[in-house]
Order: C-alpha cells, then structure tokens, then sequence
C-alpha cells in the first residue's frame, strides 16, 4: 500500500534489490544532493556510477524491456524529472524527492531489509 507521503517501502526495497543500477543511480543521486535539491542529467549520473546513459535512463524512466516502467525511480516517486531547455535542446533532469531523500538519509531500505530476515 502507498500512504499520502509516496511510496511503499516495499515496492522501493523490490525494485532495487532486483537492479544494481537503479540502486547505483538512485543512491548516487541522493549522496551528491549534499542535502540541497540538485539536478542531474542522466549523463552525469551514468558517469557517476560506471554504467551507459542508456540503463540509467532505463532505471530511471523504465523502457519496456529492461527495465519496467512500474518499477522506475520515476514512478516509485523517489526521483523526480523535469524537462529543461539548454541551448535550444530539451534535457530531462532528475532529483531525489523529499520522500527518496528521507529513505536514503535513514537508511530505511537496511532496516526493512533487517526485519525481513
């Protein structure tokens, strides 16, 4: 169940316990925030975490392959995106939510997965 706040812990735990690379790009999104609201572009997370542009933004977005839409950090509500236009190009910039940056700052994603075993 998903309460008024954003996602279920369990369907954020699913989803990046079954993609090194949603995890990857999501705790490196949150880590580089530096606890200010930051944006990246889905080539700076990829050079962050050793990984193409194309999985993160499969990660990210979900591309119907891969990576499933319902699973994304996007759709999960622990990442947001936001179009910007930079030099006549539109770019897709991504951020941790306040809710993202509150799972990755109380490590709730060990606790949960602690009171599982």
């Amino acid at each position: 169940m998903e309460d008024s706040d954003g996602p279920d812990i369990w369907s954020v735990y699913r989803s990046l316990k079954h993609s090194s690379t949603r995890k990857k790009a999501f705790e490196w999104v949150c880590d580089s925030c530096m606890g200010e609201p930051e944006w990246f572009s889905a080539r700076q997370i990829a050079r962050g975490i050793g990984c193409s542009e194309r999985a993160v933004l499969g990660a990210l977005l979900g591309d119907g392959k891969r990576y499933k839409a319902e699973g994304s950090l996007v759709s999960l509500g622990i990442v947001e995106c936001r179009e910007s236009d930079v030099h006549g190009y539109t770019m897709l910039l991504f951020s941790p939510t306040t809710k993202g940056l509150e799972i990755f700052k109380n490590n709730m994603l060990k606790d949960y997965e602690n009171k599982r075993r």
